[in-house]
């Protein structure tokens, strides 16, 4: 995992050959630079025996040979003489000169088509009613805005400065008409009657309810999103969905559909993840049967509907234990059968309620004490949701468990200071925690076991083929800024089901040694991404912090890791014993 901040440093990264025999500047850094941040870093790599000085300061060489310079600067010329010198005292010395001067203001708006302006969406789009469009605009004072259908932005008195401007525009019925063309701003200054037209580079245009269309669901797993918020693991997911089920289209931004789920709720999907039907229609379907039953592995509440419709499903603990909540959009109840046969050994009851016209929700009661996982599909037009029981002896070796070593191959991960891949950290981790999990009996799932490519999909289809009892994926953090500001372990988890595992998972590598990062719900990483199976994300520690990277690269330390990964799990399942 990498995660990236907003602050202006600059690295020098100096690399030493044996013996130091040379000293190299690389990473296309100048000797010279100049900067506008008085804070700036020197990080480097040389022997793990060699004594580096700056400025005549000692500077920590870790057992990688990784070292990092907090290299505080004054206003003007800041030189910084490194010196090297090894155990046979052959020294390289070198220098870095920072010119240290403050960021120059911005320049004063004085004409109006200096104005900064960003909308939201800013990309093609076509917007519904009640849907918003936000506009940002830093311009002149004393300017009146005025948007396509003849509303204006109200004006800042204050005629000394630039203003900004800020409005979140709701589209009205009023306004169907006002976007079939180029969108246009019209700026009239009050103060000297100039004028400004600014047209926005996208289409932007307003459907109403005669232009809705409607497409099914297609393709290897798509899912609902719930809004296109987005960071770099992608928007929000509400979770995959079956093919074959037809949605409203109600807007578009960039290549994805807004789709009504039913009058009051609204979610995204990837226009990738449908198709297109002629003459499509979304009908209320009424569901007429309930029936719950179980086999050898799984009980089932099977859904009697007319077509397939919605659906999103939640995990939630009350006082009276585990439950799943599944949501069915576009669905009514005219059900006259609700039927449970003693096959079905997890699920203790169900029940449902009619929370709109075009809203039913189903409630099953569960009988374990953690959640095992459940996944939902259409057989024909029977909506089923299959619910994993508990294993038959709760004890870690007789699980099935799934392991997954991080990036491979040509996906190399983040890196140290000191050159280390996350690739062959998190590998190097998975092949212990593999070798211990098998001397215990277990059998495992892996998804690698060398340097080889991995798609992220391709590791999600081989735990659905495989359905394992858990899974464990296993990264390295990494932090752009000063390598020293960010240190320490997380552990990540999407739903509140399997929260547990990954806490306990996490309290384990604490005792470690390492720094809290922190226990993270609602990550939107792949492998947590499913409701199959309880599962969690491990980020074991900052290879880009120089003090966790020599400690990644202990082997011995990895062993550690390992233990308490699996001493979390063991932990984790005496709740249920």
């Amino acid at each position: 995992m990498l995660i990236k901040k907003c602050c202006l440093v600059l690295i020098l990264a100096i690399n030493a050959k044996a013996f130091c025999q040379t000293l190299i500047v690389n990473n296309n850094t100048q000797t010279i630079n100049t900067v506008t941040d008085s804070m700036q870093y020197i990080t480097g790599k040389v022997n793990p025996t060699d004594v580096v000085t700056i400025n005549n300061t000692a500077v920590k060489v870790y057992k990688t040979g990784a070292f990092v310079f907090n290299a505080a600067c004054k206003l003007g010329t800041n030189t910084f003489n490194i010196k090297v010198v090894n155990t046979k005292n052959k020294t390289i010395k070198n220098s870095v000169v920072f010119n240290y001067t403050l960021a120059p203001l911005p320049p004063p708006i004085t004409l109006l088509s200096q104005s900064k302006i960003n909308i939201e969406p800013g990309v093609n789009a076509n917007l519904n009613i009640g849907d918003n469009i936000i506009f940002t605009i830093t311009t002149l004072a004393n300017t009146l805005i005025t948007l396509p259908n003849g509303v204006t932005i109200p004006i800042n008195e204050n005629e000394n400065n630039p203003q900004n401007y800020k409005l979140i525009y709701t589209i009205k019925t009023t306004d169907t008409n006002w976007l079939k063309n180029k969108f246009n701003l019209n700026f009239i200054h009050l103060k000297d009657s100039s004028t400004y037209l600014f047209t926005l580079p996208n289409n932007i245009n307003i459907i109403t309810s005669q232009n809705y269309f409607f497409v099914k669901t297609v393709g290897a797993l798509p899912y609902l999103k719930e809004s296109l918020g987005v960071d770099r693991l992608g928007s929000p997911r509400i979770g995959y969905i079956d093919t074959g089920i037809i949605l409203k289209v109600i807007g578009t931004i960039a290549d994805n559909y807004k789709i009504a789920l039913n009058n009051n709720n609204t979610a995204y999907i990837d226009k990738a993840f449908t198709k297109t039907i002629n003459n499509g229609a979304l009908a209320l379907s009424a569901i007429n049967t309930l029936r719950c039953y179980g086999d050898n592995k799984y009980d089932y509440l099977a859904i009697g509907l007319q077509q397939k419709q919605p659906y999103k499903s939640q995990q939630v603990t009350n006082a009276n234990g585990n439950v799943l909540e599944v949501d069915i959009y576009g669905a009514y109840n005219s059900n006259t059968w609700a039927s449970k046969i003693t096959t079905a050994k997890e699920i203790t009851a169900f029940s449902y309620e009619q929370l709109a016209a075009d809203h039913y929700k189903i409630r099953l009661q569960l009988k374990s004490k953690l959640f095992w996982g459940h996944s939902i599909y259409y057989k024909g037009n029977q909506l089923v949701i299959q619910v994993r029981r508990k294993p038959a002896i709760v004890n870690i070796a007789n699980l099935i468990i799934g392991i997954d070593a991080g990036h491979g191959g040509n996906n190399l991960g983040a890196k140290g200071i000191a050159g280390n891949l996350e690739k062959n950290i998190t590998v190097a981790i998975t092949n212990k925690l593999i070798a211990k999990l098998k001397s215990k009996g277990i059998t495992i799932i892996t998804t690698r076991t060398s340097d080889i490519d991995v798609k992220n999909d391709d590791r999600l289809k081989l735990f659905l083929t495989t359905m394992p009892h858990l899974v464990i994926s296993v990264h390295c953090n990494s932090a752009g800024g000063n390598p020293l500001r960010i240190s320490g372990t997380s552990t990540y988890y999407k739903y509140s089901g399997f929260a547990g595992l990954s806490e306990a998972i996490y309290n384990n590598m604490l005792t470690l040694g390492l720094k809290e990062f922190g226990h993270v719900g609602n990550f939107n990483f792949i492998l947590n991404s499913t409701t199959n199976w309880p599962n969690a994300l491990v980020e074991t520690a900052f290879i880009s912090n120089p003090e966790d990277e020599e400690k990644l690269m202990d082997a011995d330390f990895q062993n550690k890791i390992a233990d308490e990964i699996i001493n979390g799990i063991i932990k984790w399942l005496k709740a249920e014993q």
